[in-house]
């Protein structure tokens, strides 16, 4: 569970930030007394139906929930050169990023 630990902090600071308190969020969930308690003190995990709930009443998405990176990039919201750009990028060895990386850092200034 060491790795969650993470996601269990935001967890309470989305709770206190909206002033509610952990027997607040467990009648909200609909979950016993203990179980949100638990959450936040690392006992016990969500599964993916209450993770999905949490989102959903923060307002925030699962990856930020979770501890993801908030800055990844999803393709479908770019247009069509953006996307096709990310796509060679993506699958370039080592050698091509820093070529490609030299020529646009020499395009740009």
């Amino acid at each position: 569970m060491e790795d969650n630990i993470f996601y269990l902090k935001k967890l309470r600071e989305l709770r206190q930030k909206r002033k509610l308190t952990q027997e607040d969020m467990s009648k909200i969930l609909n979950l016993g007394s203990t179980t949100y308690k638990n959450y936040e003190n690392n006992i016990t995990e969500p599964n993916i139906e209450t993770l999905i709930k949490l989102a959903n009443f923060y307002n925030v998405s699962l990856d930020e929930l979770v501890g993801r990176e908030a800055d990844t990039i999803n393709l479908k919201y770019l247009d069509e050169n953006e996307a096709y750009l990310i796509r060679k990028i993506l699958k370039m060895n080592d050698l091509e990023l820093a070529k490609t990386r030299a020529y646009v850092t020499g395009l740009t200034e």
